[in-house]
């Protein structure tokens, strides 16, 4: 699918999903912060991206982006995959 449309949101994330489980963890930070760059507000793509990562700082961009996202009138479902991503720093 992503040789026939590159930009396509939901390839990108499945095979960013797949690298996870496959423990290709850099592969998968590529594919999920390609399709975070096509849209940022995907709460399951940034629960999935703090499992790709070590963040030490508070004040790391992706964690700023995501207490944004959080403080937008979002979802409850929405809401859980945001509140993990933040209880993985």
């Amino acid at each position: 699918a992503l040789a026939l449309s590159p930009d396509y949101v939901p390839a990108i994330t499945n095979l960013g999903g797949t690298y996870i489980e496959l423990n290709e963890l850099k592969k998968a930070e590529s594919l999920l912060r390609r399709s975070l760059a096509l849209n940022p507000r995907l709460p399951t793509n940034w629960r999935n991206l703090t499992l790709c990562c070590h963040y030490e700082l508070l004040n790391d961009p992706d964690l700023v982006k995501i207490l944004e996202l959080i403080e937008e009138d979002i979802k409850p479902e929405d809401k859980i995959h945001y509140d993990f991503a933040l209880g993985k720093i």
